[in-house]
């Protein structure tokens, strides 16, 4: 297991070439172990380890990145599949993040916020901005989980890729590992 990871680790930036199914997922339970270690120890002992886990994540992102691709060509597949399932979900994300942050804020402003309407006085305006901010937060909630949705989807289907067995021998990225 340790090997695994060592060896991963120790190709740090090589995209080329390829990594077997076993050796890629060792490598993904020691750093989710490295990961879990140490949110615990932030949670129990001290929130610096919460810092370290941060540092470790960007710390790895590249082998991490790296291990994925050379796991794809595995499979046969181009660095591509990495772009459309990363990019794509996290740009997804992102927007599905900002969507539900809006419509929480248009949600609270039209329902919990009284005082920032208390300014307006009752009739048609203020409930038509109420309305307003009702269905913009609405609107909002709903393409951010349709938009969450299809990163969550993405990310799946990369996964699933992840998990298929490797071709054996040589392909187009070169010999099994």
């Amino acid at each position: 297991m340790v090997d695994a990871y060592t060896r991963t680790m120790g190709r740090y930036a090589v995209f080329a070439g390829r990594v077997s199914r076993s050796v890629f997922w060792m490598f993904v339970l020691v750093q989710a172990a490295i990961l879990l270690a140490a949110l615990l120890l932030a949670f129990v002992v001290h929130y610096a380890f919460a810092i370290f886990s941060a540092v470790y994540i960007v710390a790895t992102l590249i082998p991490t990145l790296a291990a994925i691709a050379r796991r794809l060509h595995d499979i046969e597949k181009s660095i591509g599949w990495l772009l459309i399932g990363v990019g794509v979900a996290s740009l997804a994300f992102v927007i599905a993040f900002a969507h539900f942050v809006f419509g929480d804020m248009a949600l609270g402003i039209a329902f919990y916020d009284e005082g920032r309407l208390d300014e307006i006085p009752d009739g048609i305006v203020k409930d038509s901005i109420r309305e307003t901010l009702l269905r913009a937060g609405l609107l909002s909630f709903g393409i951010g989980a349709v938009v969450g949705a299809i990163g969550g989807t993405l990310v799946i289907r990369l996964v699933a890729l992840l998990g298929q067995p490797g071709d054996p021998g040589e392909n187009k990225y070169g010999l099994a590992i």
